[in-house]
């Protein structure tokens, strides 16, 4: 199953999110050797080039627990005698491959690097989905600084399984997860637009989000214990992460949305352009009354509408308004429908 858009539309340009997509694809294809290689270039120098970028500039799990870069020792172990956790291994003498590596930078950088071009196409793709509606809810600030925490947080997710990994790390998908978290405690019922392969046959159904996303979750508890590329802990940790940011937030929040007056229908406007059915009410201040415009940001009319000709309005001139004095929706007022104003 796989997502191609989502029926959650947003009120802005996800600047950020554009610009994310944007210094990934840019990295792989002009700063990767496994994006600018040539024609000329056989694919075991491309290998060695590839091995020694990620080496320089990647996460490393044994690095990070041990505050240094690898040894010769231990990638030669690794990557010639197939030791994967060969963290240690060696004598302690032996020189550091990438001495002036920032092996706690590199948590960062590893996040803007991917693997091949499928590896970026399918994060970029469940980035585009899922994380403009996160930048559209939180703004573009805190949007990135979850996106960076949960990468981070993804990482260590990875380390704490295998601390003694010697295999570099990459890719966006440990943020990516997180967002997918945040949008699953805030968007679990939108639908999401995918593609189900089903060779020969290709079906395009909408699924709702904690279908989609639940399924993706369970997707990654299926690769532990795989001999898997794949670095399911750290796709678990940052869900967990971004889920955990979500809940905090949806129970903190404190500022109601924004909200129209009600139309002539009786129809509440809600923001966005979309129209909310005619059952919402608007929420009420301190005692029943509408909050004041400028505490609550909302832009009233200057005047009601005029009565059409020949009819008079409750609580028009020449005419007493029960409940109190003439307040638009305050409590115990109606409108010419018979409808009640908003609950006190």
């Amino acid at each position: 199953m796989i997502p191609i858009a989502d029926e959650n539309p947003v009120r802005r340009v996800p600047w950020v999110t554009i610009l994310l997509i944007v210094a990934c694809t840019v990295v792989f294809v002009v700063v990767q050797p496994s994006g600018r290689r040539s024609f000329d270039m056989g694919a075991e120098r491309l290998q060695d080039a590839e091995l020694r970028f990620a080496l320089d500039q990647a996460a490393i799990p044994c690095e990070v627990v041990r505050g240094r870069p690898l040894s010769v020792d231990e990638v030669q172990a690794t990557f010639d005698g197939g030791d994967l956790s060969a963290c240690g291994v060696g004598d302690e003498t032996s020189p550091a491959v990438a001495p002036g590596k920032s092996v706690y930078a590199a948590l960062l950088v590893s996040m803007f690097l991917h693997g091949n071009l499928a590896h970026l196409f399918g994060n970029m793709l469940f980035l585009w989905v899922f994380g403009n509606n996160i930048e559209d809810r939180k703004g573009p600030w805190w949007y990135l600084a979850v996106y960076l925490a949960a990468g981070v947080a993804a990482s260590f997710a990875h380390i704490a399984i295998d601390p003694d990994s010697t295999v570099p790390v990459v890719g966006a998908s440990g943020a990516i997860a997180g967002l997918l978290g945040a949008y699953l405690v805030w968007f679990p019922r939108a639908r999401v637009k995918c593609m189900i392969p089903l060779l020969p046959f290709v079906l395009f159904r909408k699924v709702s989000t904690a279908w989609v996303l639940g399924l993706w979750l369970a997707q990654q508890f299926l690769l532990v214990g795989a001999s898997s590329e794949v670095a399911w802990a750290a796709h678990v940790g940052g869900f967990v992460f971004g889920a955990g940011v979500g809940l905090i937030w949806r129970r903190s929040r404190s500022v109601p949305p924004t909200w129209a007056p009600p139309d002539s229908s009786g129809a509440v406007l809600a923001g966005a352009g979309t129209v909310a059915s005619p059952t919402h009410r608007l929420p009420t201040g301190a005692g029943g009354a509408w909050p004041a415009p400028a505490s609550a940001g909302w832009q009233w009319p200057v005047q009601p509408p005029a009565a059409p000709p020949g009819s008079e309005r409750p609580g028009g001139p020449g005419s007493e308004r029960p409940g109190g004095p003439a307040r638009p929706g305050g409590p115990g007022s109606a409108d010419q429908s018979g409808r009640p104003g908003a609950p006190g």
